[in-house]
């Protein structure tokens, strides 16, 4: 496994990965304000005199320091600027098909979602990967998997 830095493009595939979890991490502060909310005000109805703002803030600095606590190996891989590089040839190359389970039979027989989850066999390991480079690299190819040091998020993959 060899460490090279990071190029231009590779910086920002991984700022996209942070705006992501960003926006995520922002989904979710949405609706656990909502949550803490309705039970703040059914709080208040049951103990009057409670400071509702005291709640807020330590509940709003609990969920920025997880946040921070989440985005801080992303981060770090930034600031290093390196990546892992590990060469390897393809062994074999598949697809397994999963179908979600709602838990309504109704539902499940009639709009059953499938996920198709594409690998490649290197080295007895397997490594899921995107569609675009299962249909670009074929059995016994040697290639070059570019991949974060901290989070192990494939970069990009290519031929050796």
């Amino acid at each position: 496994m060899k460490k090279i830095p990071l190029d231009k493009d590779d910086r920002g595939f991984l700022k996209r990965e942070i705006i992501q979890v960003i926006l995520i991490y922002l989904l979710i502060l949405l609706v656990l304000s909502i949550m803490i909310f309705g039970f703040v005000m059914i709080l208040q109805k049951v103990v009057p005199n409670i400071n509702s703002s005291v709640i807020y803030s330590i509940l709003g600095c609990g969920y920025v320091g997880f946040v921070f606590f989440k985005l801080r190996p992303m981060i770090i891989e930034l600031q290093i600027g390196v990546k892992n590089v590990k060469s390897g040839r393809i062994s074999d190359k598949g697809k397994k098909v999963n179908y979600g389970w709602s838990g309504n039979p109704g539902a499940d027989l009639t709009i059953q979602p499938k996920i198709i989850e594409h690998y490649f066999t290197i080295d007895h390991e397997e490594l899921y990967v995107d569609e675009k480079y299962y249909q670009t690299f074929n059995v016994s190819e040697l290639i070059d998997i570019h991949f974060s040091t901290r989070s192990g998020r494939v970069i990009k993959i290519t031929k050796a």
